[in-house]
This record gives structure tokens, C-alpha cells and sequence, in this order.
């Protein structure tokens, strides 16, 4: 069965999955140096032993989410949902 366009139907899910499967590749390629490289920048503060960013458990989760916790006092910003994307 082919389409209006004379490809054969399904064919456009196909190339999107294709061209989606290449971008990642390419960018995982670019990208994984940085994932072996040192902690840098404002990263020290918030990862290097914190005890709150070593898993998520209920008091971690408890900590990260309260806004006048360690990790606000420690950056002077609360960012719940970086840290815990961080943490996962």
C-alpha cells in the first residue's frame, strides 16, 4: 500500500526514528567528554559531600524540598527541581 506521496505508508515514522536515533548518537559523541571531566564551578557546593544529593530517600527528598534547608543556605538558592534532577 503506498501513500498520496508514492511512499509506502508508514514510512515517515520510520525516518523520523531514523534521524531521531542519528541526532542522539552525535550528540552523546559531542558531549561525553563532559562527562568525565571534574566538577566544576558552583558544583563543588552542591554536590561534593552533601549528604542530601547522595540518593533519594524520604529525608533527602525532605531536605531538597524545604526552602530554608541546607541546600538554600549552602547556594543562597532554591532550586528543587535541579537538584533533584541531579539526584535522580
Amino acid at each position: 500500500m503506498t501513500s498520496s506521496t508514492g511512499r509506502p505508508a508508514g514510512l515517515g515514522w520510520r525516518i523520523a526514528g531514523v534521524a531521531w536515533l542519528a541526532y542522539a548518537g552525535l550528540t552523546l559523541q559531542l558531549l561525553s567528554p563532559a562527562l568525565s571531566g571534574p566538577i566544576v564551578s558552583d558544583d563543588a557546593l552542591l554536590f561534593v559531600g552533601q549528604r542530601h544529593m547522595e540518593g533519594l530517600s524520604f529525608e533527602n527528598l525532605k531536605t531538597l524540598l524545604d526552602p530554608t534547608g541546607e541546600p538554600v543556605r549552602v547556594t543562597a538558592n532554591w532550586a528543587p527541581v535541579h537538584l533533584l534532577a541531579h539526584v535522580l
